[in-house]
């Protein structure tokens, strides 16, 4: 799999992209505390120009928690699988937190006097 950083990102995002491209393979991911430091921006900063640079400029940046936690670039096909696996489940998971919040929040106003 062989991917470029397209024209047209600022030069901090081609910087962050960099960064990443060159973390082939969950187990060579970079955890955002390193990309932090290493451009000396803020973590959150670093949050929103790969949210960018995944949904505006469409770079196949994937993400993982646990004991290889951070941002890479997928070594293969499987890693693609896996990240679409886990953002599925994720996202379920957050809509059943809402859907339950949402009755919690219905049955509160019928209590009310």
């Amino acid at each position: 799999m062989r991917f470029r950083i397209p024209a047209g990102i600022s030069a901090e995002e081609t910087r962050i992209a960099g960064a990443i491209f060159r973390r082939k393979g969950k187990k060579r991911a970079i955890q955002v505390e390193v990309l932090a430091s290493d451009h000396e921006i803020d973590g959150r900063r670093v949050r929103r120009m790969v949210k960018g640079l995944i949904e505006d400029h469409g770079l196949p940046i994937l993400s993982s928690t646990g004991r290889f936690s951070g941002y890479y670039i997928p070594g293969d096909v499987g890693e693609v699988k896996a990240c679409i696996k886990s953002l599925r489940r994720r996202a379920a998971s957050c809509l059943g937190r809402a859907n339950t919040l949402e009755k919690a929040l219905r049955m509160s106003e019928q209590l009310e006097i």
